[in-house]
């Protein structure tokens, strides 16, 4: 059973404001996309997207972590206009440092004046005491060792878990879409705890499938529950070069040329830097899933692709093509070590990987 289902949930959506966003859901909606993750108000953004083909009806959710908060769609009720955007799942990051370090923290926040913010809406009673440093976004506390903790924001979660609990009552297959760009353990391979929480919520609260992406590298794959969680399976396209940008953008990376082509050479520096000198970023996997809405999931093939970093006509540069060579370098064993912290065991056939259900 094949169908379209689009995820329009990321960090891009926003680009170009909110007359942006309402152009491309005019067109979306002419073309008969079937899409969630984003519209004219919360309700709308959070709202599963639903499609049914041969009986069986499938419930798309999506959200994105990796948005601006002035980006997140805003509730409409009889008292306020509903602001469009994005279904953002925001999280909480904290550390624990050792008490010197802590000490030597606050220390240089009460001389710089960093923390000043915080003190005075604790001052004016907007915020509570706290017994953490706080510097912009991130809380630090006081600990025996170093650790870096994230959490989702509850709020959002329970939004999105709600969704995925109603959408369960009415389909067959539920399906989560998360695009997150946030790492752990100081390298992109590795999936930040907040995103682990909610994507077993998810499949406790009746998901299927979690499908995680924006990092631009390959991640882990997890079998929990009767569900299966797809942290990271790396770029399907990848086009940069050719997607059209904000005057910020330019302006962000001290670029006086507007044209796409030229500037985006300029902020990589002739391609020797970021993601078209991440080889990572050019080789992934395309995930097929056999799923029976009564008896669950029978089989998943995982299909190694390449996306013409190097060679060929420039116009087919970023485009996925079936490359088995991904199969026999590292990055089939790459995989296969970022799934194992969570138990999962593969098969390997000529032409995929199959996960071991």
């Amino acid at each position: 059973m094949g169908f379209n289902l689009l995820s329009i949930a990321n960090n891009h959506v926003m680009d170009y404001g909110i007359g942006g966003l309402e152009g491309m859901l005019s067109y979306l909606n002419n073309a008969g996309f079937v899409y969630a993750g984003a519209g004219v108000n919360l309700y709308e953004a959070s709202k599963p997207a639903v499609i049914d083909k041969c009986g069986v009806r499938t419930a798309l959710v999506a959200c994105t972590t990796s948005s601006h908060d002035s980006n997140a769609a805003g509730y409409q009720g009889r008292n306020a206009v509903g602001r469009p955007g994005v279904n953002l799942l925001r999280h909480k990051q904290y550390y624990h440092i050792e008490e010197n370090d802590f000490d030597l923290l606050k220390k240089i926040a009460q001389k710089s004046g960093v923390d000043n913010y915080h003190l005075q809406a604790i001052k004016e009673g907007y915020l509570p005491q706290k017994e953490c440093i706080s510097i912009g976004n991130i809380d630090f506390y006081k600990g025996s060792d170093y650790k870096y903790v994230t959490k989702p924001n509850e709020n959002d979660a329970d939004r999105i878990l709600s969704q995925i609990r109603d959408a369960k009552i009415y389909s067959d297959i539920v399906i989560l879409s998360i695009h997150t760009h946030q790492f752990s353990m100081g390298d992109k391979e590795n999936s930040p705890e907040f995103i682990e929480v909610i994507a077993r919520k998810a499949i406790e609260e009746g998901a299927s499938i979690v499908v995680c992406h924006g990092p631009h590298v390959i991640r882990g794959i997890e079998k929990y529950n009767d569900g299966i969680i797809f942290y990271g399976l790396g770029d399907f396209i990848l086009q940069n070069e050719y997607v059209s940008q904000p005057y910020d953008f330019h302006v962000k990376y001290d670029s006086d040329d507007l044209y796409i082509g030229l500037s985006t050479m300029k902020f990589t520096k002739n391609g020797t830097r970021g993601l078209p000198a991440d080889v990572r970023a050019w080789k992934s996997f395309i995930a097929s899933v056999d799923i029976d809405p009564l008896q669950g999931i029978k089989n998943i093939e995982l299909y190694p692709i390449s996306l013409y970093r190097d060679g060929g006509y420039k116009g087919m540069r970023g485009w996925p093509h079936l490359d088995e060579q991904v199969l026999y370098d590292d990055f089939a064993d790459k995989l296969k070590q970022l799934s194992k912290k969570y138990g999962t065991l593969f098969t390997s056939n000529p032409n995929n990987i199959n996960i071991k259900i």
